[in-house]
């Protein structure tokens, strides 16, 4: 017997475009299901109320700097 992982809720950003979560849960779950999971991180939407997956800077993924020093300054989500 095979079993299937349900389906998250995913949707287009209304604002940006972006496939976007309705939770930051929603989204490392979905983060966990990618093959490149560890280079990724969730994120709110700067725009909207939803969540993002995007990239991790490279300095973060070669343990120079953390995704929090690299992004010092900007907007808290």
């Amino acid at each position: 017997m095979h079993l299937t992982r349900p389906s998250l809720p995913v949707a287009e950003c209304e604002h940006c475009g972006k496939r976007s979560y309705l939770s930051r849960s929603h989204a490392r779950k979905a983060r966990r299901r990618t093959p490149e999971w560890r280079w990724l991180r969730a994120y709110r939407c700067p725009t909207g109320d939803t969540w993002h997956l995007g990239r991790l800077p490279q300095a973060t993924q070669h343990g120079l700097l953390t995704a929090a020093e690299v992004y010092q300054g900007r907007r808290a989500a």
